[in-house]
């Protein structure tokens, strides 16, 4: 072959190894204007759209065990990472569809980057509690006409824990403090605290967001005074010369609510892309469905115990479905009716043991005017 061939044979070689590996390190998609444009993300194709419509399919159908599959081909414990064009084209892509004003900037992406990475445990336990309350909250958000993306502030808030409490002492699934709560009907007292029950206080966090929009007609505003209140929002817009949106106002807001928006998006974002993110819901240790429980006014005192005793409801379910109610005691009078909630099941068996009372008290009141006769 001689010493030119081997040389030419192995120039060759090289260049061929040297373009190959150039093939495989550049971005599928790429724009060299962005700092992160030598990230390599997985491009959502035709066909990607299509695994991923039969995905939610086989999901509504338990027929797909979602913890271990994913449409994109991830490892288990893989975190994707894509590259700023894409996250602002699906940020735009929201915001086509929504009457927030849902930007992409440094801020957004920082909490993306935070919650699908460090705090995907977070994202996956609210994606399970979601299925329970999301339905609930829609309901109450249709009926005041309101935004549905209205919903995800619930998991800023609370990460959709009805017994979360803030370090200032705001409570409950809308995080509501007392005097806010108190006027919107919720009341709190030693024995009873509605901010932590989900139908009252979804209703009062929905007149909340009716009265704020009628004030500010823009809902980034509407989201930085639920969180710091109107009070601190007035100042800021008074700082920036009057300006009206919530990214002019940014700077002379208090810290925590230069966070709370850009938290917002975030959330948004990956409660719609969370499979793209390699992120599932985790297994809900709830056994029922919103549809499948119920409430009933009670007018006598009750303890959860009892209320375990008659209804073969778990003390820890009744616990659940009533953290409005901080001593395990449902402080009933007959004047002064409250709202049990319990699985339909349940409901039944304490309507089946009141009634039988009922007939024992009217068979002993009937028995006992015999007797006097």
């Amino acid at each position: 072959m001689g010493y030119k061939g081997v040389f030419i044979t192995h120039f060759v070689f090289l260049l061929s190894f040297f373009i190959g590996f150039s093939i495989l390190s550049t971005p599928l998609f790429s724009n060299t204007n962005h700092p992160d444009s030598t990230i390599i993300y997985y491009p959502q194709t035709q066909t990607d759209i299509y695994d991923s419509l039969l995905f939610d399919f086989l999901k509504e159908k338990n027929a797909l065990n979602t913890e271990y599959t994913n449409p994109y081909g991830y490892e288990f414990d893989s975190v994707p990472i894509f590259s700023d064009s894409i996250l602002r084209y699906r940020i735009e892509e929201l915001n086509a569809l929504s009457p927030f004003h849902f930007i992409y900037n440094e801020e957004v992406r920082n909490f993306i980057y935070y919650f699908s990475s460090k705090k995907r445990g977070f994202i996956s336990r609210a994606m399970a509690r979601a299925e329970f309350y999301f339905p609930l909250f829609e309901e109450k958000l249709d009926k005041y006409q309101l935004p549905l993306e209205l919903k995800y502030l619930a998991i800023v808030e609370s990460a959709l824990n009805p017994n979360a409490k803030s370090r200032a002492g705001a409570v409950g699934l809308w995080q509501f403090m007392p005097g806010t709560g108190k006027m919107y009907g919720l009341a709190y007292n030693s024995q009873l605290d509605l901010r932590r029950e989900m139908y009252s206080s979804t209703e009062a966090a929905c007149r909340h967001f009716v009265d704020l929009f009628e004030i500010y007609h823009d809902w980034n505003l509407v989201l930085a005074a639920y969180n710091a209140g109107p009070g601190n929002v007035n100042r800021a817009i008074k700082k920036s010369n009057n300006a009206t949106g919530y990214w002019e106002i940014y700077e002379f807001l208090p810290k925590e609510t230069r966070g709370y928006v850009p938290a917002f998006i975030a959330v948004n974002y990956l409660m719609n892309y969370s499979m793209h993110h390699n992120i599932f819901a985790a297994s809900n240790d709830l056994e029922f469905e919103l549809q499948q429980i119920d409430t009933l006014g009670l007018t006598e005192k009750i303890t959860f115990k009892r209320l375990a005793e008659i209804t073969s409801v778990s003390l820890a379910t009744i616990e659940y479905l009533n953290p409005q109610y901080p001593k395990k005691i449902i402080p009933a009078k007959t004047w002064q009716p409250m709202t049990l909630t319990l699985p339909r099941e349940g409901i039944n068996r304490f309507i089946d043991h009141q009634r039988n009372i009922e007939l024992l008290e009217a068979n002993a009141a009937n028995q006992q005017s015999q007797n006097d006769q």
